[in-house]
């Protein structure tokens, strides 16, 4: 934008003359655009979690009201933006949250994984261990060499016949002659008292089994 004034000079003869000069133009700032809402409100959460975590639950966008139901419940569990809620049950859930600015309610999946805990995981081991130690015994009285022997390969050693077996902490074998020579001597003569294992974490192959055994 530019503005004229007018700067006044009087001449020798005492007329007075008008003469026009330019100013620099004004600088005018832009005026702030207004916020149209065309950002639909969202949610951000996590897709998974577990039983009895704290899961951090987030609501984007321009809203004044804000309620949470997390599917465990049956009723309206928050009121606020930014809610951290504790999954009782694994489960499926399906999250609604309905605010002043949203026609139908914004939905969110989650999957909440079971919890196990420290008890469980050892019993579980103890299940596995007797249920090995029962089969070796069996091979040991000459029932069923074949049945017994495939069962432990296919079902915790991931079919690997060489996997090591550590007797009485000072022998060792590969699996299969270990089951040959138990079957071939066993009868009469040998108990076994005991089997601990030891487990590869990412395969949950058994990788060794320890063999506690009484030859009579």
């Amino acid at each position: 934008m530019n503005i004229l004034c007018c700067l006044m000079l009087v001449a020798c003869g005492g007329k007075k003359e008008e003469m026009p000069v330019e100013e620099a133009p004004a600088v005018v700032a832009d005026a702030p655009k207004e916020d149209t809402g065309s950002t639909p409100v969202r949610i951000v959460a996590p897709q998974s979690g577990m039983q009895g975590e704290y899961i951090l639950f987030r609501g984007e966008g321009s809203a004044n009201e804000w309620r949470w139901e997390f599917g465990e419940t049956g009723m309206v569990d928050a009121r606020e933006k930014i809610v951290i809620y504790q999954y009782q049950n694994p489960g499926t859930y399906t999250i609604l949250l309905e605010t002043d600015e949203t026609q139908y309610p914004v939905r969110h999946t989650i999957v909440i994984e079971p919890q196990f805990s420290a008890y469980e995981v050892v019993d579980t081991l103890s299940v596995i261990c007797d249920d090995i130690r029962a089969r070796l015994q069996k091979i040991a009285h000459h029932k069923s060499f074949n049945d017994n022997y495939n069962y432990i390969l296919k079902t915790y050693l991931c079919n690997n016949p060489n996997t090591p077996v550590k007797i009485n902490s000072s022998k060792l074998n590969d699996f299969y002659s270990y089951c040959q020579g138990l079957f071939l001597t066993g009868e009469g003569k040998t108990t076994i008292a005991g089997v601990k294992i030891e487990k590869n974490a990412e395969t949950k192959c058994i990788t060794q089994l320890i063999v506690i055994q009484n030859d009579n």
